[in-house]
């Protein structure tokens, strides 16, 4: 595993655990 793979890693991470985030805070109002 090279540097360039753990950081494409790191991203897709970092990506999964905001959508989450993103989505709901985006739906919240609406869903209140």
């Amino acid at each position: 595993v090279g540097l360039g793979s753990s950081r494409e890693g790191m991203a897709l991470g970092l990506e999964l655990d905001l959508a989450p985030q993103v989505t709901s805070s985006v739906r919240a109002p609406h869903i209140e």
